[in-house]
């Protein structure tokens, strides 16, 4: 991810949470977390939040800046849902558990909704990702194993959620 008012700091979150069996055997990428660069991508060094590749199964799956603050991210992994609010110096695990996606809401800076692997809570935040609320989606016999979260201009007060089963290739949406 670029910085949005300057292009020469870069983001990276590492490790691939998305991966999974394939082709018989288990793609999924252990990461060593996130990795800032403020020379354009030359040279990387890890941020506070990173641990050892090898310590754990930890999985990186997205990461996401705010357009208000550029020194505000937030980061899911397999081991919750991390904060900076100093550009990755120090990070605060705000949500435990699996985290599979997150987005700031579109025109609320401070409004931030995050989604866990497999489940059917939603959690949203009015003070970007300060305290959380947990909001019930309706379940259905679908099973949930994937969850993904989406905003649009066009209707700035909703959030929307594509879940899905990859089992029986079944998916709905809220």
């Amino acid at each position: 991810m670029v910085q949005q008012n300057n292009p020469n700091i870069l983001y990276i979150l590492t490790g691939d949470g998305d991966g999974g069996i394939n082709w018989g055997y288990y793609v999924k990428e252990r990461s060593s977390c996130v990795f800032r660069s403020t020379d354009a991508g030359a040279t990387w060094q890890a941020t506070g939040l990173n641990w050892n590749r090898e310590d754990a199964d930890r999985y990186g799956c997205k990461l996401i800046q705010s357009m208000s603050n550029p020194n505000l991210l937030i980061a899911t992994t397999s081991n919750g849902t991390c904060r900076t609010t100093n550009g990755g110096t120090d990070w605060t695990q705000e949500l435990t558990g699996q985290f599979t996606d997150v987005v700031f809401r579109t025109g609320n800076p401070h409004q931030v909704a995050a989604i866990a692997y497999g489940s059917c809570l939603l959690r949203t935040s009015a003070d970007s990702g300060d305290s959380w609320i947990n909001h019930n989606i309706p379940s259905s016999s679908v099973g949930t194993t994937r969850s993904m979260l989406a905003v649009s201009a066009d209707a700035a007060n909703n959030v929307y959620v594509l879940m899905g089963n990859k089992g029986n290739g079944t998916i709905r949406g809220y």
